[in-house]
């Protein structure tokens, strides 16, 4: 059973997707929530509590690295650049 929870941040509201051991998904909340069986979601759990507080960090102080267990089930070419994306460091920009 996946779970789902919406989340307020300084970007927008996000819409977090977990299992019990992973994040699944973090994307911003649009039409998708109609599609999202009622009894999954708003409920909490470990992982999406922990994203919560690590995004919320993240925006305010500064939190420099994640430690949330995920997997990024996505495309070959997403993977790629997520991981050029992830060497950039706090608050810089690659030339």
């Amino acid at each position: 059973m996946n779970y789902y929870f919406i989340h307020e941040t300084p970007i927008g509201e996000l819409l977090l997707e977990a299992n019990l051991e992973y994040l699944i998904k973090i994307s911003f909340n649009g039409k998708h929530t109609n599609r999202i069986n009622s009894s999954s979601f708003n409920r909490k759990n470990l992982i999406l509590e922990k994203a919560f507080e690590q995004l919320d960090e993240y925006f305010f102080y500064n939190r420099r690295f994640f430690t949330i267990n995920y997997i990024l089930d996505t495309t070959w070419s997403s993977k790629k650049v997520f991981e050029e994306v992830s060497i950039i460091r706090f608050r810089k920009v690659k030339p």
